[in-house]
């Protein structure tokens, strides 16, 4: 259980300390709650020189895991802003990125991110929700993505609000990307590269981003499919 913390900042909650190169980091681990939705539980993760949370559970890359990182909570942080919520704290990489396996048993799966606001990174790809690899059904909900929780102020990230990739024969099917707020953010609101890839988009407020609010397959405007006829592959499949 991580509640309360000030993790890359002052104890004001107003000035980067940016010693560090992640804030919080879930690797092969599971079962975790980060933050909470009552009063002082939610942890502010800014300023600091990687992503604000990492969740890792590529059992692939050598690092000797050998669990996923499967079934954590996040929720009610404030990762990139300072401790009103209210201005940028930039942390140099994704808000929240997972990592997931390039093989068939999905890892870093059975996620919770809820009711975070995921704000200002900066640096290639820096997304406010940067998924990698085999991580499936995770659920990315209520979460305020390049905006504060007020939905008014410019927080954009530097990328994608959310940004799903992946690549080889196992893609996940099962991810929910559902009420978010997704604004102000530097490429799309939502992209999802990688044939096969699959998520359940719903109810998401997205607007003002610089690209498009959705980009199936990261190539820009293109038609709608036409079920009879289709024979392409892709999230546009």
């Amino acid at each position: 259980l991580v509640q309360g913390n000030y993790i890359g900042t002052d104890v004001t909650g107003t000035t980067s300390l940016g010693t560090q190169l992640r804030g919080i980091v879930l690797e092969f681990t599971g079962g975790h709650v980060i933050g909470g939705l009552g009063a002082g539980e939610g942890n502010l993760i800014s300023g600091n020189l990687g992503p604000g949370i990492d969740v890792n559970g590529n059992m692939d890359t050598g690092a000797g895991g050998s669990a996923p990182a499967d079934g954590n909570l996040i929720e009610g942080n404030l990762i990139g802003t300072n401790a009103a919520g209210t201005g940028a704290i930039s942390n140099a990489g994704p808000a929240i990125q997972m990592y997931g396996t390039s093989g068939p048993s999905p890892s870093a799966s059975g996620n919770t991110i809820r009711g975070n606001v995921l704000a200002a990174s900066t640096t290639a790809d820096a997304h406010g929700i940067a998924v990698w690899g085999n991580a499936d059904n995770n659920v990315f909900e209520d979460n305020f993505i390049g905006t504060d929780a007020g939905k008014t102020i410019d927080l954009g990230n530097a990328g994608s609000g959310i940004h799903i990739e992946v690549s080889g024969a196992f893609v996940p099917t099962g991810n929910t990307i559902r009420n978010n707020v997704i604004r102000f953010n530097n490429v799309d609101g939502v992209r999802i590269l990688g044939t096969g890839a699959v998520a359940t988009l719903t109810q998401n407020q997205i607007s003002n981003n610089d690209l498009l609010g959705i980009d199936l397959g990261g190539d820009g405007v293109t038609p709608n499919d036409i079920k009879v006829n289709d024979v392409d592959t892709g999230p546009n499949e």
